[in-house]
């Protein structure tokens, strides 16, 4: 989703993300309510519009949480 003041993002390379719009501006909360809904995956991982993840991150932040199911 954008909030039409910075271009949407590319598609993602990996089938196992997808990028969700909406039809109708909504505040941050809802978006991310929105996106959890929609998700395949018991971990979600957002990202705003002026964010980036380093190469890894995911794949670090996942191992992190495998090892400690209680701070999941």
């Amino acid at each position: 989703m954008t909030d039409r003041r910075t271009p949407p993002c590319r598609s993602p390379r990996d089938s196992r993300i997808r990028l969700l719009a909406l039809n109708q501006n909504a505040d941050a909360a809802q978006t991310r309510n929105w996106g959890a809904l929609h998700a395949d995956f018991g971990t979600l991982a957002f990202l705003d519009a002026n964010d980036e993840y380093l190469p890894g991150a995911l794949a670090t932040a996942t191992l992190f949480l495998k090892d400690r199911p209680r701070e999941a």
